[in-house]
């Protein structure tokens, strides 16, 4: 992935598990409901949990709806660089 700036339009994708209210016994397999989240927008901010050696990192994403998301960066799938202001 390339370095990831502020102003930066991104697309992150990931799975949001939701509580399953079905039983099945069909082979007595543990199963989780999960619905695909998809949010598109700019970047706002970046934080890591460590400035040295992070282990997480937290983007902060201002979507088209006007609505502030935090995702971890892990989620982020694609990324475009951000206008040059004329």
């Amino acid at each position: 992935m390339r370095t990831l700036v502020k102003g930066m339009r991104v697309r992150a994708e990931w799975f949001e598990a939701r509580p399953f209210d079905g039983v099945s016994l069909a082979g007595v397999q543990l199963k989780v409901a999960a619905k695909p989240k998809i949010v598109e927008g700019a970047v706002t901010h970046i934080r890591g949990n460590d400035p040295v050696a992070p282990t997480s990192v937290g983007v902060w994403i201002m979507t088209d709806a006007g609505e502030e998301v935090v995702i971890d960066a892990r989620h982020i799938v694609d990324a475009e660089a951000p206008d040059d202001p004329e």
